[in-house]
């Protein structure tokens, strides 16, 4: 996944509706005020990054973070460079992150420059042995989406239920107006889009399915190496 925005056993005929979202509205707080179960003033979300870890740690300061949050030993953590932005990854696996979803893991980006905390993606479908159905998986996401949309973002930020490929949806992306976004994509599912642009998920099996969470710091778009010029 880009590092902005670019994770029940039914009968196979079912239609399993996730969510019915319709075309989002321009304010945010519209839309929230729409949405099941949303408060009149829903609280503002600032993003500052996951859990104990916020934006602007360094490695060490993260590793102690995820210690804390869910008890993750070193030996349970691996770190990966990124050749292509010049990013490192440390990722966390850890067993219980949301109830429904099993195991998953948690990847903490550095930047390039810094080597400070710029992204935080929360990860299901890559740890587990893919289910027979994705009934479980949509309907973790569902739940997702239902938080986010209970607070406020800035103006017309907000976005939920946008197709992105065959297999992949924006469950919800928004801004925080200071320095923050969060998106939710669910990827390998099959969906359709019914009337009203509501889109209708199927719990069938189509491709190993993966629920990504990222949490972005605005100020580590520019703290990836560039293509510098005359390389190509």
């Amino acid at each position: 996944m880009a590092h902005r925005f670019a994770g029940v056993r039914l009968l196979p005929s079912v239609i399993f509706v996730m969510f019915a979202i319709l075309p989002m509205r321009p304010d945010a707080s519209i839309a929230q005020g729409a949405a099941p179960g949303v408060t009149p003033n829903p609280p503002r979300y600032e993003v500052t990054g996951f859990r104990d870890a916020r934006f602007g740690m360094d490695q060490q300061d993260v590793r102690e973070a995820a210690r804390k949050s869910f008890g993750t030993k070193d030996d349970d953590m691996t770190l990966r460079a990124n050749a292509v932005d010049g990013t490192t990854t440390l990722i966390a696996h850890v067993r219980m992150l949301e109830p429904g979803l099993g195991e998953g893991r948690v990847e903490y980006v550095f930047g390039y420059k810094s080597h400070l905390l710029i992204q935080v993606n929360v990860i299901w479908g890559l740890d587990t042995n893919p289910p027979r159905s994705n009934g479980a998986m949509i309907a973790g996401s569902g739940r997702l989406q239902r938080y986010f949309l209970g607070f406020t973002w800035a103006s017309k930020s907000v976005r939920a239920g946008v197709p992105i490929d065959e297999s992949s949806v924006l469950l919800f992306g928004g801004e925080d107006g200071k320095n923050g976004s969060v998106a939710v994509v669910i990827e390998g599912v099959r969906y359709d889009v019914g009337p009203n642009r509501v889109v209708r998920f199927y719990p069938e099996r189509l491709l190993p399915p993966k629920l990504t969470v990222s949490y972005t710091s605005d100020r580590g778009i520019a703290d990836m190496r560039n293509v510098s010029r005359g390389d190509f």
